[in-house]
């Protein structure tokens, strides 16, 4: 608690100890980390650079049964309130994830298939649904 050295230092030997591109993941875990630990030690800019790093991989998040951070979580995690006021985290907190064909993590058929819940990366089930769905059109529930 108070230690901004320690804090960075132990962060980036996480970083170097699970590399993202070693993997894929578990490696963004210690990223999030870090992004959590430069806004709470005041360093917007570089929190910024690895949020928005963050936002654009998919990953199972470090915390809060593996939920990765999203411009939604962002808006309400009191972790990065001293970012609330720079005009860039404004803009990330307005953005939507897009990955693929997926928007925010949700298969976006719209077709009530019923598995479109949050997954940390897009599976078989979904890809083979949304190719079944783009073959025929929507049955009405």
């Amino acid at each position: 608690l108070g230690d901004k050295a320690a804090a960075l230092a132990l962060s980036d030997r996480a970083i170097a100890a699970n590399p993202i591109e070693q993997n894929a993941v578990t490696g963004p875990v210690p990223i999030e980390v870090l992004a959590r630990v430069t806004a709470r030690m005041g360093e917007p800019d570089r929190a910024i650079s690895v949020l928005q790093k963050l936002l654009s991989i998919p990953y199972s998040g470090a915390f809060a049964f593996g939920v990765p951070l999203t411009p939604a979580l962002l808006r309400l995690d009191p972790m990065f309130d001293p970012l609330r006021n720079d005009p860039r985290f404004q803009k990330l907190v307005a953005s939507e994830v897009k990955l693929g064909r997926f928007v925010g993590r949700h298969c976006e058929t719209g077709a009530g298939c019923g598995i479109g819940r949050r997954l940390p990366i897009p599976s078989t089930r979904h890809r083979n649904h949304r190719e079944n769905v783009s073959r025929s059109p929507a049955k009405p529930i």
